[in-house]
């Protein structure tokens, strides 16, 4: 029974921040559209997603390198 309301209250506050969140980003996705205008909103969207792919592509092998050294120096053990 007090996991079910402590389930449910806890549901309760991430719904709530999730919704002040996503305010929150439309208000500032607005206030910058309003600022700097449409063209160049579209263009930093642009650019963001062609950096984030670079981002993706320069960090995918962080983890195996990781788990491979690691494996490597365990192994001389």
């Amino acid at each position: 029974r007090k996991g079910a309301k402590r389930f449910f209250i806890n549901g309760f506050i991430l719904a709530a921040a999730t919704v002040l969140l996503r305010a929150i980003s439309v208000s500032f996705n607005a206030f910058v559209t309003k600022t700097l205008g449409e063209e160049a909103v579209g263009l930093f969207t642009l650019v963001m997603s062609v950096y984030s792919l670079a981002i993706i592509f320069a960090t995918s092998s962080v983890n195996l390198a990781a788990v491979r050294l690691t494996s490597a120096a365990l192994a001389r053990l």
